[in-house]
């Protein structure tokens, strides 16, 4: 599991990596991650103290959910991998470029 309760965040760079390493998440319910990834299918978004430890119990107690979360993680960080924004950005420069 990988615990991130940061009240501030651009991206979560940090986040894409323990996801990339399969690991089921639990974060801070903060706008930044609404954007990128979503409560129950690649992570857990929680919003007070009490919910991050009931998140924490669960995940501790459901090997499914921790399969489950984690393989839904590792789909989402190859879908904003460094090859895969490398080849949007190539996309875009070849478009304004016609």
């Amino acid at each position: 599991m990988f615990f991130f309760p940061t009240k501030e965040e651009n991206q979560g760079i940090v986040v894409l990596e323990a996801m990339a390493c399969g690991k089921p998440c639990v974060l801070r319910d903060i706008p930044v991650f609404r954007e990128y990834f979503s409560d129950g299918h690649d992570c857990i978004l929680c919003e007070t103290r009490g919910e991050m430890v009931d998140a924490l119990e669960r995940l501790a107690a459901d090997p499914e959910l921790r399969a489950r979360l984690g393989e839904n993680a590792r789909e989402t960080a190859a879908a904003h991998s460094l090859d895969r924004v490398g080849e949007e950005l190539v996309a875009t420069y070849e478009e304004l470029l016609a």
